[in-house]
């Protein structure tokens, strides 16, 4: 009967196996003999066996049968047995001393989960740190990250400087099993009383930060001067003394840095930001010692030459990414390692240009060049390259392109025949892929330009961060330079747009004016007037909303759409957001975006319902095919701008395509809008008012609807009166006229009388050629 019940709970094999087992081994030496199985099924079976048919009859036996020779997993068996039936001291003395170090790592696993331990066991797993088994070492550890104590902590610092760098197992245990101990509120308070060794400092100092209490936090305050960190470590400890340490440890923290990172103004205003950080994180104010250090800091780095040397970047007009450019270390062909100036240290997907300051063209001019423009197996794309343009015009003397290596190669162009022209090297990244999307420059010759002591993206980074901490310990006499240079057009966007947040923070009424005069400039770079209106449309203040609406006619549209829900977010410049489309200002088809119109449904602005339904009742429905065109054209461009363009085959397609309605330098008919300069408006908008001439209507073009009355009815650009008779002009540009008397009805509908079918009619490389002669008409 008992057979045939093991047969009936357990799987057929195992089933099998139990009776097999019984069969061979019915008393307790045969059981325990089967501990000794290579089967593990064999072994539990016998095991359970064991504990239910002998219990603690069985003790005896098996405290005897471990003093012969057995192998491990018979000692580890019999041990489990003994546990089992209560013998829990016996076995971890016994396996703690064992040979075997399986034995030793089952019995300190033994020991892992119980609330308390002897303080004898607690010696023995602590000896067992010197083990000579890693196993068993790691085992140790965790057990001893279970129970905290002041007397674990030399011994888990000694083996931390033990263990070889490559053990990164071991490593993690013991920093864990550190951390552990210093959770332990008294383990932390005894460890501030005792004198470490400087190696024992700086393990302390790395485990710290992971330790949310003001102890940990005074532990790294007081042992600053102490710690030879990377910088990111000391980072991280001192962000965290701020966010803990007691008030009354704080000023120690301006004292360490201002007396061991004087010269080094960029590091110590990263370690400000980390503590400020810190405090921010705790809620509490800058004390005054930290405020001080902070003016200090923002006061020297005003001072400083500019670390960038003039050399400034901008952004990609088709999909804008963060500042690439920053500088690393390449092979050159000649066998020397550079320090190069690249678009690859941020990642291969950013994309930006590089412009030097101008200086005079000599007759030789050499520099040092490596990157790719695509993958090896394919043909260049055309999106990396190096120009040098002229300082006025902007055309283009001479190109480069990346040799598509990682080892730089020497570039020397003949400048004869522009010696002595002001010039700019321009450096272009736009390749947005992943792998094979770089270039890095440097080594010019003759250096008649300085070159960058720090890199783009970390001297813009260094310096939003201190005009930001300009304006949170408001530093108004610090303003005026602020102001100064968000007005400078050789600086990089992202310092004058840092500048100009700052200033704009610090004297609003004040910076207001400056940045509406950049804003209105249309010779500023298109990413300036973008980002300076987008400051303006915060400002509660009547004439920056004026001026951003003002700037409304050269922008594109996902600009406006941009700066209007900006805008829209109080009642006054909602209501500025509405009268600028109903003058034709402003993009009607902002009126049919949802995002803006709930923020009109919360400022809740005059009418505006009925009078955003009076806006978009006529307008054409929203076109996503023509949206993904645009979106083509202006990528085609840039990928095309690399390569060979040609302003005068533009010149020729604008006279043939335009030229009936539109006038540049004199040339063509003034029928629609004089051109001249339309190249400030940047490529986003420039695509737009050719391929979608519907999307930005200037109130004075819009089309002109007369309902006669035989019926008929004409449409056109209306151009003048002349006594009874009314001229328009029809969509190429030809006048005609028709007598008031003839007129039943005149209405005038958002829309303009320009073909909206360029698209098709202009081949996509002249459309290229189009943009590019439209592009250089900026009237500087």
């Amino acid at each position: 009967r008992e057979r045939g019940r093991i047969w009936r709970i357990l799987p057929p094999r195992i089933g099998a196996q139990a009776l097999r087992t019984r069969a061979l081994a019915d008393d307790l030496p045969g059981l325990i003999g089967e501990l000794a199985s290579g089967s593990l099924n064999r072994r539990l079976l016998a095991a359970n066996d064991l504990v239910d048919r002998f219990g603690s009859t069985a003790i005896p036996v098996l405290e005897k049968s471990l003093s012969d020779p057995v192998t491990a997993s018979f000692k580890i068996q019999a041990g489990a047995i003994l546990h089992r039936l209560g013998e829990f001291s016996t076995v971890i003395d016994h396996e703690l001393h064992d040979t075997d170090p399986l034995v030793r790592t089952h019995g300190l696993h033994q020991l892992l989960g119980r609330r308390s331990l002897d303080a004898r066991w607690l010696d023995q797993v602590r000896a067992r740190l010197a083990d000579a088994h890693p196993r068993v070492i790691v085992a140790a550890v965790e057990v001893l990250g279970e129970h905290p104590a002041i007397a674990n902590l030399p011994q888990l610092l000694d083996l931390r400087h033990r263990i070889p760098s490559g053990d990164t197992h071991l490593v993690y245990a013991v920093r864990k099993a550190i951390r552990d101990q210093l959770l332990s509120a008294e383990v932390m308070a005894q460890t501030l009383t005792k004198n470490w060794s400087d190696p024992d400092i700086q393990v302390l100092a790395d485990d710290s930060p992971a330790v949310p209490s003001a102890a940990a936090g005074t532990l790294l305050v007081r042992n600053l001067a102490r710690l030879k960190v990377a910088p990111g470590t000391l980072t991280a400890a001192l962000q965290h003394a701020a966010r803990y340490a007691p008030e009354s440890e704080l000023p120690a923290l301006s004292s360490f840095a201002s007396t061991h990172f004087g010269q080094d103004i960029l590091f110590q205003l990263g370690l400000f930001n980390s503590v400020d950080q810190g405090l921010r994180q705790r809620g509490v104010a800058l004390p005054g010692a930290l405020k001080l250090w902070g003016t200090t800091l923002v006061s020297r780095l005003l001072e400083q030459p500019e670390p960038t040397a003039g050399w400034y970047n901008l952004p990609n007009t088709v999909a804008p990414t963060a500042n690439p450019w920053d500088f690393e270390e390449r092979h050159c062909a000649d066998g020397v390692v550079a320090r190069l100036i690249s678009s690859f240290p941020g990642g291969e997907a950013l994309t930006g240009t590089l412009r030097s300051p101008r200086f005079e063209a000599p007759p030789i001019l050499s520099f040092w060049l490596c990157g790719h423009d695509g993958a090896p197996d394919q043909s260049a794309k055309k999106q990396n390259v190096v120009r040098l343009r002229d300082a006025d015009s902007g055309e283009v003397y001479i190109t480069a392109a990346p040799p598509r290596s990682d080892i730089a190669q020497k570039i020397s162009w003949d400048l004869t025949g522009w010696a002595g022209h002001r010039v700019y090297l321009e450096v272009t990244d736009a390749d947005t892929g992943g792998a094979y999307a770089w270039l890095a420059l440097g080594r010019l010759e003759p250096t008649l330009i300085p070159f960058p002591t720090l890199g783009l993206r970390a001297g813009t980074t260094h310096f939003a961060r201190a005009a930001d901490l300009a304006a949170r310990l408001g530093l108004q006499e610090t303003a005026e330079n602020f102001r100064i240079r968000s007005s400078q057009t050789e600086l990089d966007p992202d310092v004058r747009t840092a500048a100009a947040k700052a200033a704009l923070s610090l004297t609003p009424a004040l910076t207001v004016p400056v940045l509406t005069s950049v804003l209105s400039d249309p010779t500023q770079p298109t990413i300036i007037r973008e980002s300076f209106g987008g400051l303006l449309a915060e400002q509660n203040l009547p004439t920056a909303q004026q001026a951003v609406i003002a700037a409304f006619k050269t922008v594109a549209t996902r600009v406006q759409q941009q700066w209007a829900s900006t805008l829209a977010g109080n009642r006054d410049g909602a209501e500025a957001v509405l009268a600028a489309t109903e003058q034709g200002i402003a993009s009607p088809r902002l009126l049919q975006l949802a995002g803006l119109r709930n923020k009109l449904k919360t400022t809740n602005p005059r009418d505006w319902e009925a009078r955003a339904t009076r806006v978009t009742r006529d307008l054409p429905p929203a076109d996503e095919t023509r949206d993904q065109l645009i979106a083509a054209r202006r990528q085609a461009y840039q990928t095309y701008a690399t390569g060979e363009l040609h302003t005068k085959e533009g010149q020729q397609i604008f006279q043939k395509n335009c030229g009936i309605c539109h006038q540049i330098g004199g040339v063509g008919t003034i029928i629609g809008p004089q051109l001249d300069g339309i190249g400030n408006r940047g490529l986003d908008r420039v695509c737009e008012d050719i391929l979608d001439p519907n999307r930005n209507v200037d109130r004075a073009f819009h089309l002109t609807t007369l309902m006669l009355r035989d019926g008929e009815s004409v449409s056109g650009l209306f151009r003048r009166e002349e006594g009874e008779v009314l001229v328009l002009a029809n969509g190429v540009g030809q006048e005609f006229a028709l007598r008031k008397a003839e007129v039943k009805e005149r209405s005038e509908a958002p829309v303009s009388p320009m073909p909206d079918n360029f698209g098709d009619a202009i081949a996509a490389d002249d459309f290229n050629h189009l943009l590019a002669y439209l592009l250089r008409q900026t009237g500087r």
